[in-house]
């Protein structure tokens, strides 16, 4: 099956409310379209289940789609279906958070599911970057940032955490407004939910270094990421594995090449610290030690 054969149709109706557009982008475990909201008359973003490897999709007008069923197909797909309909109940509980797509409906249709989100229109920021030359002025990308720990600061205190920050998943709307999306890594770290394992850290180089060890993770974790994106958007280039920086951390002398003062290096290199007791323990304390 080729990808057109996988997508929806553009003009396919969902819970006859919901006209598919266009396809934004595909994943290992879902689809996203674009499609109208022909109640509400506005675009929405519709993300589907449909983790590629273990499904297919009918051909004609039904576009069901049908999961391999040997024993460890289904159980994969249960273990992401699990996941996919954590997102939504997360989603659910920030729907008042700043800066993020809100959850809008969740149904099921076509033998699957969906999650359909306000559509952020706009690029993401690694898009963005890359038009710029590979790298932002540092005054600009902390005037983007800003909107990301007003964000943080929402959900750490409703003791969740994103634990998937990285340019990817930062994007500029329309208005220059920065938002946090996907959060099919995001869960609880009050230790009542189970980590969602699966989908966690697509993007090398940006995660803490506890990411394997759920019991250790925390806002910090977050902190780390969110500076790691930082340094990524200031500089241009991505940080070493932790491993690596301990026995030669060339970071320091990165970040002296930039226009951040001393007192913004050194928050830099305190939230990207290894050691997690070492980082800073909440948003709120970098906040203040990069826009004090």
């Amino acid at each position: 099956m080729n990808k057109e054969e996988t997508y929806l149709p553009q003009g396919t109706i969902l819970k006859n409310r919901y006209e598919v557009i266009s396809v934004i982008g595909t994943g290992g475990f879902g689809i996203t379209y674009r499609a109208v909201d022909q109640l509400l008359d506005c675009y929405v973003a519709i993300k589907e289940f449909f983790p590629q490897k273990w499904a297919s999709r009918e051909n004609g007008k039904s576009r069901r789609v049908a999961f391999y069923q040997d024993d460890k197909s289904k159980k994969i797909v249960e273990e992401c279906l699990h996941n996919f309909r954590h997102e939504a109940k997360i989603l659910e509980k920030i729907k008042d958070v700043p800066y993020i797509a809100r959850l809008k409906d969740y149904f099921p249709e076509n033998e699957t599911e969906y999650i359909v989100l306000s559509l952020v229109q706009g690029e993401t920021l690694s898009d963005y970057v890359k038009k710029r030359s590979g790298k932002l002025p540092a005054a600009e990308a902390l005037s983007y940032i800003q909107y990301t720990f007003d964000t943080l600061k929402y959900l750490h205190g409703m003791g969740i955490i994103h634990r998937d920050i990285s340019p990817g998943n930062l994007m500029i709307s329309e208005d220059q407004v920065l938002y946090l999306i996907d959060f099919g890594s995001a869960t609880s770290f009050d230790g009542k939910e189970e980590f969602q394992s699966e989908q966690v850290f697509e993007h090398k180089g940006l995660q803490a270094p506890e990411h394997s060890r759920p019991d250790m993770q925390g806002p910090w974790t977050d902190i780390f990421s969110l500076c790691a994106t930082i340094v990524y958007l200031i500089t241009g280039e991505g940080i070493a594995e932790a491993e690596e920086r301990m026995l030669l951390d060339e970071l320091p002398q990165r970040l002296m090449k930039t226009s951040l003062s001393s007192r913004q290096q050194n928050a830099l290199m305190r939230g990207l610290n290894p050691n997690i007791n070492y980082r800073f323990a909440d948003i709120e304390g970098l906040h203040a030690e990069l826009y004090g």
